[in-house]
């Protein structure tokens, strides 16, 4: 099964379309207010901020803390990186494979040490930042920057107090299903 993550995650990436939850104009993409409902109202967002703080609760101690960062200070690079240079190639394809990445790391079909899931989770944190980067044309950076990182770092915080109790047995299973259903979640989103 872990032979077959790599080329899966490299089809998916390649056949994946486009602006998958980016539509809508400049308008809409100009406030604090659209800048954190975007990551709560795209299920690719959702999922793998969610995943993420899920994560860094399995990883505990010190990285209960540093991943959430590196996924905000990554995000925002992405964001600051796509506002420049207007488009960054295979950002949604790298979107995709982080809910499969982090749906196998959530589930345990994968194990990557800590320096490789914080550089795991950075990579795919500047993607998603780079897609709100890219979408937002002339619009209001600071306001809509804002407001993302701000709802990005309470979807984290929750899935990290959900992971905590994953981790703590509460929810013995929820782990391997949270983690699957996100990789069922990128096949569909790849699909349509």
């Amino acid at each position: 099964m872990k032979k077959a993550i790599l080329p899966a995650g490299a089809i998916l990436a390649a056949t994946t379309a486009t602006a998958l939850a980016h539509t809508g104009t400049l308008a809409e993409h100009s406030s604090f207010s659209a800048g954190f409902m975007h990551p709560l109202t795209g299920l690719d967002h959702l999922l793998a901020i969610v995943l993420a703080g899920v994560f860094a609760a399995a990883l505990g101690g010190k990285y209960r803390i540093a991943l959430p960062l590196v996924f905000l200070a990554a995000m925002g690079a992405g964001f600051a990186v796509a506002l420049q240079t207007g488009s960054i190639p295979f950002v949604e394809g790298a979107i995709l494979l982080s809910l499969v990445a982090l749906g196998f790391a959530v589930s345990g079909v994968i194990r990557p040490g800590a320096a490789i899931s914080l550089a795991m989770v950075g990579g795919f944190a500047f993607a998603h930042g780079a897609a709100h980067g890219a979408e937002l044309g002339g619009a209001s950076a600071l306001t809509f920057g804002a407001g993302f990182l701000a709802a990005t770092a309470a979807v984290l915080a929750a899935g990290c107090i959900a992971g905590e109790r994953i981790q703590a047995g509460a929810f013995p299973l929820a782990s391997k299903v949270a983690g699957f259903l996100a990789v069922g979640a990128s096949m569909f989103l790849a699909l349509n």
